[in-house]
C-alpha cells in the first residue's frame, strides 16, 4: 500500500537511512571528537546522494537539474575553499594567534565569495537583489 505517489512509506520507513547518523555516533565514540566527526562525514557521504534522490523524486525533480541550478555557487564555494586554505597555509608559519589567523581567514573568505558568485551566479545575485526591492529592502533604492 503506497500512502502517496512518491511512496512515502519508503521514504519513512527507511530505518537504515535514518538510523545511520545515530550508529556513526556511536560508532566514532571510541576515538573521541575526531572518530565522531570521521565517522558523521562518512555516513553523509553516503547519505547524501541517497537523501538527494528522495528529495528531488518526492518534489519532482531531476537530481541533475537540481546540481546544474547550484552549479554556479557551488564553484563559488569550491573557488574559495581553495584560497582560504592557501591563505591558512601561509599564515601557519606566523606568529599571528590562532583567533586573529581565523579573523582574517573569516574576512578573506568573504571578501571572496560576494564578487565569485556574483560571476558565476548572476542569476543568484538577482534573486536576492528581488528578494531586497520585495521586502523594501536598500538594493532598489542605493543600486547596490
Amino acid at each position: 500500500m503506497r500512502h502517496s505517489r512518491t511512496g512515502g512509506h519508503r521514504i519513512t520507513g527507511s530505518h537504515g537511512l535514518l538510523s545511520l547518523p545515530f550508529v556513526s555516533f556511536v560508532v566514532g565514540l571510541p576515538w573521541g571528537i575526531e572518530g565522531v566527526a570521521t565517522a558523521y562525514l562518512a555516513a553523509s557521504i553516503v547519505l547524501e546522494p541517497a537523501y538527494l534522490q528522495l528529495t528531488a523524486r518526492a518534489v519532482g525533480i531531476n537530481p541533475l537539474d537540481w546540481v546544474r541550478s547550484i552549479a554556479g555557487v557551488l564553484e563559488a564555494g569550491v573557488a574559495m575553499l581553495i584560497v582560504v586554505f592557501g591563505a591558512r597555509e601561509l599564515l601557519l608559519g606566523t606568529e599571528i594567534p590562532v583567533s586573529g589567523r581565523l579573523a582574517l581567514l573569516i574576512v578573506l573568505g568573504a571578501a571572496l565569495y560576494v564578487p565569485l558568485v556574483a560571476w558565476r551566479s548572476p542569476e543568484a545575485v538577482a534573486e536576492i537583489r528581488a528578494l531586497l526591492e520585495r521586502r523594501g529592502g536598500t538594493a532598489a533604492t542605493t543600486g547596490a
